[in-house]
């Protein structure tokens, strides 16, 4: 199976979609770097950089394996004779080490951590709320959650595997470990994900009809419905990073997620402002409070129940809502 990953990006994750390119592309010799170099430098901030495989490899520092791989002239182009090879495994290389860099950097975080979401679009007030074009298949956001169990090294022969579809052989010449301890990897993720499936692939349609229920019950304050849509062991994970007020623990159990999001719908009752949006290619909702947005996404399992809530809180991991509404303050 092939999956088009989508990645978390923090303030220093914009990895560009271009350099993905290049490393994939450029066995023709070194133009194509020079091209995507040159694209990268024309692209602009996040949103223009599309779903980048790299970006779920690197996770949330993935610029600074951007700078690697557009940089990486370090041997002279005379000594590269592949270098659609040495790019991949230079980036790579440097993707592992950022993440081992990054997981440190988490042991001081306060509450929960979430991959940033790739906000795109946001409903227009008064329009069609849910009349917006989701964008080529992706995975859901639950499998980013899931992608931040892995290992470095776990991570990397994954999204080599099933995202580049190379050998394992080559895995192994890029990520310096056996063919044989490579093939072990793969086949320890890939249980690790038939374990979570709803994490595996977004239904579309029962995603949307979470967040159209979630729009009701937000519009005529009937929250009681809310907990009809909950699975027995639904879960919510908050992250507010210390810098937004959120439960510093996840909240398990359909009774106490519902009390959760309930006492929230009395704590800013009309001040809130609920609209569908599409992140990272599938529904979801932002809700603008008083004290700062919150992206909510959801996870559905088969029969149509809610079994996972991510509210991301912390400012930090809003870069691109905050220039996507930003953009539409100046159009309007």
């Amino acid at each position: 199976m092939a999956y088009r990953l989508l990645g978390s990006a923090t303030d220093a994750e914009d990895m560009v979609q271009e350099t993905f390119a290049a490393v994939h592309a450029a066995a023709a010799g070194d133009a194509a770097l020079r091209k995507a170099t040159a694209s990268d430098e024309a692209a602009g901030d996040a949103g223009a950089y599309g779903n980048g495989p790299l970006r779920a490899t690197a996770g949330s520092d993935a610029r600074p394996a951007s700078d690697a791989a557009t940089g990486a002239t370090g041997p002279g182009d005379n000594l590269v004779h592949n270098w659609k090879a040495y790019l991949c495994r230079v980036v790579t290389n440097r993707c592992m080490d950022l993440l081992k860099s990054a997981r440190k950097k988490r042991e001081l975080y306060v509450g929960p951590w979430l991959p940033e979401p790739l906000v795109q679009q946001v409903a227009q007030p008064g329009g069609d709320p849910l009349e917006a074009t989701l964008l080529e298949e992706t995975v859901s956001y639950a499998f980013l959650v899931m992608l931040e169990k892995l290992s470095p090294l776990e991570r990397a022969v994954f999204v080599l595997r099933e995202a580049f579809g190379y050998s394992y052989r080559d895995i192994a010449g890029i990520v310096g470990k056996t063919e044989l301890a490579c093939r072990k990897t793969h086949s320890r993720v890939r249980r690790k994900v038939q374990a979570e499936p709803a994490a595996v692939q977004a239904d579309a349609e029962m995603n949307r009809t979470i967040v159209k229920q979630f729009l009701h019950a937000a519009a005529t304050g009937d929250m009681a419905a809310l907990i009809g849509l909950l699975s027995e062991e639904a879960t919510l994970v908050s992250d507010g990073g210390g810098k937004r007020l959120s439960a510093l623990q996840p909240i398990v159990g359909r009774e106490r997620v519902f009390a959760f999001l309930a006492g929230l719908a009395v704590k800013f009752g009309a001040a809130a402002v609920v609209r569908p949006a599409i992140v990272g290619g599938e529904h979801g909702l932002v809700v603008e409070t008083p004290d700062g947005p919150t992206v909510m996404l959801f996870a559905v399992q088969e029969g149509g129940r809610c079994t996972h809530i991510y509210m991301v809180r912390n400012p930090n991991k809003l870069g691109t809502l905050e220039r996507l509404l930003d953009s539409r303050a100046e159009e309007n």
